[in-house]
Order: structure tokens, then sequence, then C-alpha cells
């Protein structure tokens, strides 16, 4: 089966993290994609453009590298690259995440046999510095119970996805107006535009979680615009007024010390 793996990396992206990042999605892979396409969001350092030159040698015709003049964000990054997608079935990963050895045959038997099936996440691993496991956070795996999960918070670990190119033709593509949570709008999208939504019950990707993971998070206005986006999802979904506790609650969480929304985040969520 061939499929496309998606990737953005901008110039502050760690090159160690995405040599590593690239290796996983290659090198120890069960089943190889057929192509990867990597999308350069502007101007990189001379340490990104090194390892990305790399691997381009090695992988010749698989890794396609393709430009953006200057930094444009994530979401249009990657509605950028989903134009040099040339198969049904992509895969997105993170330039600092690891898809472990299985990931990709996993979710393609997955998708073979649910053929109803527009996107497929799996549960992660979070792990901190060299290779200290973390937790695994686990999440819903059918369709109705994703929606349910979804009154809460998000049903699928964005890097860990593999969308059919259906999805985006229920949902539309990612909004390129938000610089964060554009993962979060495009679920609300597919939910709302009749996407079919599944989980694998197993870590494939292990989620590179380091101490500046939960300070980014913790911007005034990247909260504000989150609580807004969250009130027009829990309307358009008539999810009820105990979503909007949650939501709320959510903030709350985000705006206490590091330390005290960190001891939340590993012992209960």
């Amino acid at each position: 089966m061939k499929f496309s793996v998606l990737m953005s990396v901008y110039q502050g992206d760690c090159s160690a993290h995405l040599d590593i990042a690239i290796g996983s999605i290659w090198t120890s892979q069960t089943l190889k994609p057929t192509e990867i396409i990597l999308v350069k969001d502007g101007i990189l350092n001379e340490k990104l453009d090194l390892i990305i030159e790399k691997w381009h040698k090695k992988l010749d015709k698989v890794l396609k590298i393709v430009t953006l003049d200057t930094n444009a964000g994530l979401a249009s990054a990657l509605n950028y690259g989903l134009k040099f997608c040339n198969y049904d079935l992509i895969a997105r990963m993170d330039s600092d995440d690891i898809s472990l050895p299985e990931r990709f045959e996993h979710q393609i038997n997955y998708l073979e046999l649910n053929r109803d099936v527009d996107v497929v996440g799996s549960w992660i691993e979070e792990f901190e510095g060299l290779n200290n496991p973390v937790k695994i956070i686990k999440y819903p795996t059918v369709h109705k119970d994703m929606l349910f999960f979804f009154k809460k918070r998000d049903p699928l670990a964005h890097p860990s996805v593999m969308f059919r190119k259906s999805f985006f033709k229920k949902s539309g593509l990612y909004n390129e107006s938000l610089s964060k949570d554009q993962d979060t709008e495009l679920w609300f999208k597919g939910f709302s535009g009749g996407a079919i939504f599944a989980n694998i019950d197993k870590p494939l990707l292990r989620f590179r979680k380091d101490s500046t993971t939960l300070s980014r998070r913790k911007d005034r206005k990247r909260l504000y615009k989150f609580l807004k986006l969250r009130f027009k999802i829990i309307k358009k979904l008539n999810f009820g007024i105990l979503s909007y506790f949650y939501a709320i609650l959510y903030i709350s969480i985000q705006i206490m010390p590091v330390r005290l929304t960190n001891f939340i985040y590993k012992y209960f969520r």
C-alpha cells in the first residue's frame, strides 16, 4: 500500500530531534512510506539544512522537500504540503517526535479493514530528555466514544494520525488564521462534515515533552482564542453546559504555575 508522510520544519526546531524523527519514519519502520513530504516553513538554520541534506542524499526520490519563502506557521505549511502528497493515505509526523517501528503497518492494516474510517490515530507515549518515559496517553478508539470525549478535549493526538484524503474533502483544510490549536478546529470540522474517526489502542508514537511544552501553552492570547474556539465547538455540536465547565477548567489549569500544571497533567489526565 502506497502512502505519504507529511512533516513541517521551521528554524526554531532542534536539528538533533529532526534527525531522530526522520529516522523513525524510515530506518526502523516495518512498512516504509512511499514518499515523505517535508515542508521547509521559511528559511532554516545551517544545522537543520545539514540534517535535511543528509537524509535527502539517503532517501533521494522518497524525501521530497518543498519550501515556503517565509515562515507562515504550521497550518499554512501543512496545507501547502498536502498539495504535494500523491497518495490517498497521508500520515502526519512532527519534527521532534518518534514513530514506533510498527506505526505505519498498524495504521495501514486498520484502514484496509475499516474502509469507512477517514482518520486513525493511536495512543501515545510521552517522554522527556533522551529516553525517559513519562506517561502513556490513552484515547477512545471508536467514533461515538471519540465524539463524546471531544466534549472535554481532543480525541486524537495530531502527530499520530493517518488520514485518507476523504477526510479533507469532508472537513476542509487547516485554518491558517490560527497560529495554535489548528488540530482542535480540524477535528471539529471533521465531525461536523461527517468524517469517521478511530484510534488504535496501543502507543504508536513517542511524543517529546520538554520543559517548554507546558509554558508554550500559557500565552494569554492563545488561551483566549482557544476558549473562544471551544465555546464555538460546544455550541455547534450541542455538547451541553458541562462542556463549558471543562473548557474553563482547562484554561484555569493553564494559568497555574508550570510546576502545578505539570503535576495535574502527570497524575490526573
